[in-house]
């Protein structure tokens, strides 16, 4: 399963989060490919956020994050520039 784990210093976390979980956001993301997602806070810095988001694949992923629609919301909702890893799954361990 392909994954993206993006990390985000954002200005203000709620109203970032708030645009992530925004209908057309969702629709927009599922439009290129992705799936379900998780966001993390990073409890020591209030101010980073991380997304793990599944994608149908990995080149799709690509384009999303390169598209010019996202590069522009980030400008103006992030202190600096996201770090974006691409990711294939590669075990599972079992459940606890």
């Amino acid at each position: 399963m392909p994954y993206v784990l993006g990390l985000f210093r954002v200005k203000d976390f709620e109203a970032w989060r708030a645009g992530f979980v925004a209908e057309e956001s969702v629709a927009w993301r599922k439009s290129d490919g992705a799936g379900k997602y998780r966001i993390f806070r990073a409890q020591d810095d209030p101010s980073t956020a991380l997304v793990l988001l599944e994608w149908d694949n990995l080149d799709n992923a690509r384009r999303h994050a390169q598209s010019a629609k996202l590069r522009e919301i980030h400008e103006n909702i992030l202190t600096a520039p996201p770090e974006v890893y691409f990711l294939e799954a590669d075990e599972d361990g079992p459940a606890w």
